[in-house]
């Protein structure tokens, strides 16, 4: 007959070895989330701030598709760069207003480059399709260049004038007035 097998209580710890576990563990979780954080978030330290009356630095990001494109390609050019994300309720709200707005303007020689903050062009390029939106998008993954930017509100959006110069930075979502009043003055400059 098999010998009956029989609960063996395992080592009793007391509660204070429970509370250095859980710090233990606590501490360790804090660690491995500032290390990633600090990898992601980490600014390209090469990257100049965006600031008025400056010269935008000249970012080099990847379209949708994969292909490098630096933002000295739409040079001469009056160029708005809105920073957004897929995630973010006001930058798809505004997105529609952006591209009837580049529409209205690109015979005009104005560009509109969406650069996307955090996220892949898997996630990304479903919504452009889907919305059918056609100005450049531009994806920036881990954030650094936006971080060198010190970009970290969004939408936010960014005017540059043909010779390369910010004129405008402007936080937060567009409404028609307001790209009426701030960025066609800034247009025929």
């Amino acid at each position: 007959m098999p010998k009956k097998k029989t609960y063996q209580p395992g080592p009793r710890y007391s509660r204070k070895d429970k509370l250095f576990a859980i710090l233990a563990i606590a501490v360790t979780a804090i660690i491995v989330i500032g290390a990633a954080a600090y990898r992601f978030l980490t600014p390209d330290e090469t990257i100049e701030p965006a600031r008025v009356g400056e010269p935008m630095a000249d970012l080099e990001l990847q379209d949708i598709n994969g292909n490098p494109v630096r933002l000295s390609t739409f040079a001469g050019r009056p160029l708005l760069i809105n920073i957004w994300a897929t995630w973010c309720a006001p930058c798809k709200q505004e997105m529609p207003l952006l591209q009837r707005y580049y529409d209205a303007h690109k015979g005009d020689g104005f560009i509109l480059a969406a650069v996307n903050a955090g996220e892949t062009a898997k996630e990304v390029q479903p919504f452009i399709q889907e919305n059918g939106f056609t100005f450049p998008t531009l994806l920036d993954p881990e954030e650094k260049s936006l971080a060198g930017l010190r970009i970290n509100n969004y939408p936010t959006s960014i005017f540059v004038s043909p010779s390369g110069i910010v004129q405008k930075i402007h936080i937060g979502a567009f409404t028609q007035t307001s790209l009426e009043k701030e960025i066609t003055p800034l247009l025929g400059q």
